[in-house]
């Protein structure tokens, strides 16, 4: 799997975020049925961190101990849009009461008292630039929980509006020993394909 390290790079693009079902037992972490969350569009995350602890001396700052522990955060990722099988993967969603319609039984999924949100792992690769060369990077969010999403559409004028679907979460850290909440390589991939590899393979994927 080739690799390398430039020195600095520009972000060109994003895409690939992956989901998995998170588990923890006994301070190990494991996920299951890691798989593609549609077409990806963007992601973004608003990171909590400690305040700075400043000890004072001589009427001056004498120390100070940097606020920089992770706390809490947030994110939205935007897709292309839900399927019925990616909203009972990330809600949770149990199955309904048939309906018929016209002498066919059509399956529901319903929002109500038994869904229950599961804690998921969250994988996304970044498209980066250095000197006229691309390579990807890859993060891994540890331990994630989806909010229920919004119904927003309009209906179709003369020129197409491509509505996506925004998918707001809450990052926590994990059950592990380390309580990690974010995992990246160390070095970047020259390859989409190997970036999408790492993230699958992080995500208890083959």
């Amino acid at each position: 799997m080739a690799e390398t390290t430039p020195k600095s790079v520009v972000t060109t693009g994003f895409s690939n975020i992956h989901v998995a079902l998170y588990a923890a037992e006994n301070g190990v972490v494991s996920y299951t049925s890691v798989h593609k969350l549609g077409r990806s569009v963007s992601m973004s995350t608003d990171i909590s961190t400690s305040d700075d602890n400043n000890f004072y001396a001589d009427d001056r700052l004498a120390e100070t101990e940097t606020g920089s522990a992770f706390t809490d955060g947030s994110g939205t990722m935007t897709i292309d849009g839900l399927t019925p099988d990616d909203e009972a993967f990330l809600m949770g969603l149990k199955a309904g009461d048939p309906v018929t319609v016209d002498a066919n039984q059509i399956e529901t999924l319903e929002y109500g008292a038994d869904m229950n949100p599961p804690y998921i792992g969250i994988g996304a690769v970044k498209k980066v630039q250095r000197d006229g060369k691309s390579y990807w990077g890859a993060m891994v969010l540890c331990k994630c929980r989806c909010k229920v999403p919004g119904d927003d559409a309009s209906t179709q004028e003369d020129q197409i509006d491509w509505q996506t679907q925004d998918i707001d979460f809450t990052i926590m850290r994990d059950d592990s020993t380390k309580n990690r909440w974010k995992i990246i390589p160390k070095k970047l991939f020259e390859t989409e394909n190997d970036a999408v590899a790492f993230i699958n393979k992080a995500l208890g994927g083959e």
